[in-house]
């Protein structure tokens, strides 16, 4: 979508309308699901060429003609104030924003070509990765079992467990926690000579045996491996 604040000049007001009152809702809450990627019901809202072809369910938009467009009926509320069929994984549209896209499809649709709607990325600026790193001073806990104040990261944990007024779990045996530690690290088992070798490295220096063993799991191939799938899955490649 253009994010111009200029867009509007010399533009007709139904044409400012799509872009400043319109565009901006469907974006919110439809692009996600019908787009050139993601084409839920086979229809594509990103531009109104595709949106005038429909999907499965008929015409997504008739020209002047809400009650027959199903992008307005799928967003109203069903008999006995049933929940409207869209946006499916959200709330339902506030009745401003309903009235607005029956208000845009009575008065023709107007949408510019050069108006091609994108779905906003899901970090901005305001995303924790994109952040200056800050120094965080770790909570005090002074009712935490001993096993959690070793590492100030599990002061955060506890807290939280506190909060929601659950209790910690006890810390996992050698066997336990190499398991759990390989399978997170690499997605793949210890083998047996890899498990009886920790357990005894564990009794001798518990905290030396587990750092040596992260340190061998995140210099491992495996472990680039198993985590570069993860993420190409995230950000959809192939």
């Amino acid at each position: 979508m253009l994010s111009s604040v200029s867009y509007s000049q010399g533009k007709s007001p139904k044409d400012t309308f799509f872009h400043e009152q319109v565009a901006p809702i469907l974006v919110k809450n439809c692009i996600e699901c019908h787009n050139s990627s993601v084409t839920k019901g086979n229809l594509n809202l990103e531009t109104l060429a595709f949106a005038l072809k429909g999907g499965d369910e008929g015409k997504a938009i008739v020209l002047g003609k809400p009650d027959e467009s199903q992008l307005y009926l799928k967003i109203i509320e069903g008999e006995n104030k049933k929940k409207p069929e869209m946006p499916r994984k959200k709330p339902a549209l506030a009745k401003a924003d309903v009235e607005k896209i029956k208000a845009w499809i009575e008065q023709g649709a107007a949408w510019p070509k050069e108006i091609v709607l994108k779905e906003k990325a899901k970090a901005d600026g305001s995303f924790w990765s994109f952040k200056p790193i800050a120094k965080v001073t770790p909570l005090v806990i002074s009712d935490a079992p001993d096993a959690w104040k070793i590492n100030p990261i599990d002061a955060f944990v506890f807290s939280k467990l506190k909060e929601k007024e659950l209790k910690p779990s006890a810390p996992a045996q050698p066997r336990d926690f190499i398991r759990r530690a390989t399978y997170d690290l690499i997605g793949l088992p210890p083998t047996i000579a890899e498990t009886e070798a920790f357990v005894v490295a564990y009794k001798a220096n518990s905290q030396q045996a587990i750092n040596d063993l992260v340190d061998r799991l995140l210099a491992s191939p495996r472990y680039g491996e198993h985590w570069g799938r993860h993420w190409l899955d995230v950000i959809r490649f192939g």
